[in-house]
């Protein structure tokens, strides 16, 4: 935007998968060089995870038992043929000077908001004869009942000491809060 001085970048993959159809996931970055020492940046971004086979068409069984009456019992992980992609919008701002020609100094917050996470549900059991015997299933399956924000800081410095030789140290922090929708069970 100003030449040296401020930069823009605004980007966006697109993409298309087999279970939810078409994705933007854009990306906008701003950069100021306010001088020859000192930057400041910050950036959106919206990254998304699609469903994959295991998350649609999983089916597999993890534990067995007898209920009453004798039936036995097989419970199990079955997918949803459903399942939606998960969603995080990241906003990150930042701060980078350089002490003198051989020192930097990096510091980074960033805030992610976090919806349509994948969560575990007790699904509908039903009968089932193959294999023999028969038998009841007690199936739990993925949805999206999931949500949360994550937040944190990272500090981090860079001496270079020779040539070929640089010491760099750092120090991060996050929180996370993930938080079930309430049709969730």
């Amino acid at each position: 935007l100003l030449p040296d001085r401020l930069y823009l970048t605004v980007g966006t993959k697109l993409e298309r998968n087999y279970y939810t159809g078409w994705a933007a996931m854009p990306s906008v970055r701003l950069a100021w060089e306010i001088d020859d020492r000192h930057t400041v940046w910050g950036a959106f971004s919206r990254p998304i995870r699609t469903p994959n086979d295991n998350d649609t068409a999983l089916r597999t069984n993890f534990a067995g038992s007898t209920g009453s009456g004798g039936i036995p019992l097989l419970f199990g992980i079955v997918g949803n043929p459903n399942f939606q992609n998960e969603k995080i919008h990241a906003y990150e701002l930042g701060y980078r000077t350089m002490v003198s020609n051989k020192v930097s100094v990096d510091l980074a917050a960033f805030y992610n908001q976090y919806n349509d996470l994948q969560s575990i549900e007790p699904g509908v059991p039903f009968l089932e004869s193959d294999p023999a015997p028969l038998h009841l299933v007690v199936p739990v399956t993925y949805e999206n009942l999931l949500h949360g924000e994550a937040h944190g800081l990272e500090i981090s410095a860079s001496w270079k000491v020779l040539p070929k030789w640089t010491l760099s140290s750092g120090y991060a922090f996050e929180a996370i809060h993930m938080h079930t929708d309430p049709a969730s069970q």
